[in-house]
């Protein structure tokens, strides 16, 4: 058996953007082969910022296709209020999601998706394609 040089799925993103659901279509679509985590060291240091605590310097696994899911924010408004979710400052999160994202990832296989705008079936399908396409290259 061969062994991947990416071999983890990581989604970041805040929370409603569909991380939850997206896990059960890569790990299908992907035949259970690959390792997905939803929130890793990024999600950390977002809120690590967000909150005004230390940031760290974490290592970043170079075997993992990173992935960011945004959503618009009206669409996020109903997505928080239909699930009794705290009130947070969704543009606030939204924009430290990107900007700490693109700033760790860099040098890193990585996509970005905006839920409002695909159905996670979709996302999925382009997810498994780009991280068998990195294997394949």
């Amino acid at each position: 058996m061969n062994k991947l040089k990416y071999d983890t799925i990581i989604l970041e993103g805040i929370d409603k953007t569909g991380k939850d659901t997206l896990i059960k279509y890569l790990a299908s679509l992907g035949e259970y082969k690959y390792a997905i985590y939803q929130r890793g060291v990024i999600s950390n240091n977002v809120y690590n910022n967000i909150y005004n605590r230390p940031m760290y310097e974490y290592n970043i696994n170079k075997h993992a296709l990173y992935v960011l899911l945004e959503a618009d924010y009206d669409d996020l408004k109903v997505r928080f209020k239909i699930n009794n979710e705290p009130k947070i400052d969704i543009l606030l999160h939204l924009q430290k999601f990107s900007e700490i994202f693109y700033e760790m990832t860099e040098g890193c296989p990585r996509v970005t998706y905006n839920t409002s705008k695909m159905t996670p079936l979709d996302i999925a399908k382009d997810i498994i394609e780009t991280i068998e396409s990195l294997n394949n290259a």
